[in-house]
């Protein structure tokens, strides 16, 4: 991803932003969402939201890996907020959607670079020379997209009814695997704690990987959060008649009554009233 001024922020991340929203929507089989209006609004909102955000991450964040990892943890907590997907299928999203891009990406610079013969360190200092760079890599990825779209192709089909049975242990592998990254952060803590170790807080490489599971940390509190929430108002409205529901109960009641079936009647309203009793 490009570095950041305001400049690119409008014709090099923005268009990035909306390349990997769309990838991770297509490659999890959610083509049909792109289709409504709405929930294109959608895309190019939260499109423009982590361009923004990405503008500041990357005056914050100093090594690629930590801006790789803040990136994941950003497109997956706008997939959850402004896309309204659930926890598992943003994780998953952000996850394919970010791996897609980084292998185009890197295949288009050392193309480019190779056949320009121009030093990347070169093309980022200037704002001009940067977009007319990567104008061949838009034109790739809105190739791949139309590719997505035109044959539906899809990494993970998060539609299919089987699937969808699965949930459960996608979730259960996507938080153990977040939390299994806890345990370095943990033990560095101990570290310090115990015996005042500042050398190991200190050293570069374990200060990057501690920032690296802070943020870990902060995600998964946010997404157990989540989770914790829907669970708890799936099991609250479990049982509740929807609205469309109960006008559909009270109709067949009323052409009952019309029909003067009146043994029918009797076992609906019994049916109702003990359904409503439950809740």
């Amino acid at each position: 991803m490009a570095q950041s001024s305001i400049v690119s922020v409008l014709t090099i991340s923005f268009p990035e932003a909306i390349a990997i929203i769309l990838l991770g929507l297509l490659s999890t089989g959610k083509s049909e969402y792109i289709r409504s209006k709405i929930n294109l609004a959608r895309v190019l909102a939260m499109a423009a939201l982590s361009s923004v955000m990405s503008f500041f991450i990357r005056k914050l964040v100093g090594s690629e890996i930590e801006n790789l990892l803040v990136s994941f943890i950003m497109f997956t907590l706008l997939y959850i907020f402004i896309i309204k997907l659930t926890v598992y299928e943003s994780t998953m999203a952000s996850l394919l959607s970010l791996v897609l891009f980084t292998i185009e990406q890197t295949a288009c610079i050392l193309l480019l670079t190779a056949i320009t013969g121009l030093n990347f360190e070169n093309v980022l200092s200037n704002d001009i020379t940067l977009f007319l760079f990567f104008i061949p890599e838009r034109i790739v990825e809105a190739v791949l997209i139309y590719i997505f779209m035109k044959y539906n192709i899809k990494i993970i089909d998060f539609e299919k009814v089987n699937l969808k049975k699965k949930e459960f242990y996608l979730q259960l592998f996507v938080y153990i695997i977040s939390i299994c990254t806890l345990i370095f952060i943990t033990n560095l803590l101990a570290k310090l704690a115990i015996y005042g170790d500042l050398d190991a807080i200190n050293n570069s490489t374990n200060s990057i990987l501690v920032r690296i599971n802070i943020y870990l940390t902060i995600f998964v509190t946010i997404v157990l959060t989540i989770a914790i929430k829907s669970t708890n108002d799936y099991y609250k409205n479990k049982n509740s008649l929807s609205n469309n529901e109960l006008k559909q109960s009270l109709k067949y009641i009323s052409n009952l009554l019309e029909e003067k079936n009146y043994e029918e009647l009797k076992d609906a309203l019994d049916k109702l009233n003990d359904h409503i009793s439950k809740q």
